[in-house]
């Protein structure tokens, strides 16, 4: 299986912005009985929530280690000018997959932060749960080996989650004054037109 690397589906920026696009336009749909006081306060902590994230935490104390034989693919060096293409060999080797627990958000292992980052982690991540994943050849590869690649893929990811601490904070006080001004634009429309009718309905009335 194919390692995917994190921190790489789009901008973090971009998806951010979504979620508070999303928040606006939510509050903005709200009808007029949603804002009455009994109802709009768990109307807007479900969409809060919806568009809130959580920086993800790695649950090292509780990581576990799976390992099964595999085929280890070696790619053919061509250099383009053979008659012969060289073809890919495959060799016996152990998949090794460390897997670590975490909490938080999982949308938060994928998009890339506002950082000069060159070489981001690779891994997969499947529900609650940050695989790493290493091929390798006992006899020719070290245990010291996989584990340098697996303390610097954890130290990067930390590396990474902490820029995104950064922009996770900005977000929350932005959501904030979002759905406030919101709210504030959608009770003046129904404000607005209530005037509006009031209004009519004194100039049509019949004068005595």
């Amino acid at each position: 299986m194919e390692q995917n690397c994190l921190f790489q589906k789009g901008s973090l920026r971009i998806y951010l912005q979504s979620l508070i696009a999303t928040a606006e336009k939510d509050i903005l749909a709200l009808s007029e009985k949603d804002l009455a006081q009994d109802k709009i306060e768990p109307i807007v902590s479900r969409i809060s929530t919806k568009c809130s994230l959580k920086i993800p935490v790695l649950l090292e104390g509780d990581m576990r280690m799976e390992s099964s034989p595999t085929s280890i693919r070696i790619v053919a060096n061509d250099d383009g000018y053979s008659r012969n293409k060289r073809q890919d060999t495959f060799i016996e080797g152990t998949k090794i997959k460390i897997i670590i627990p975490y909490t938080g958000t999982k949308e938060l292992f994928f998009h890339r932060p506002n950082t000069n980052w060159q070489n981001f982690p690779q891994g997969d991540v499947v529900q609650n749960e940050l695989q790493l994943t290493y091929y390798v050849r006992p006899g020719v590869h070290t245990t010291e080996q996989v584990e340098r690649e697996y303390k610097n893929a954890v130290i990067g990811i930390k590396k990474l989650l902490s820029d995104v601490e950064k922009d996770i904070a900005n977000h929350a006080q932005v959501l904030v004054n979002t759905i406030n001004s919101a709210l504030a634009t959608r009770r003046a429309y129904f404000q607005t037109t209530q005037n509006f009718i009031s209004e009519l309905e004194n100039k049509l009335k019949p004068k005595n």
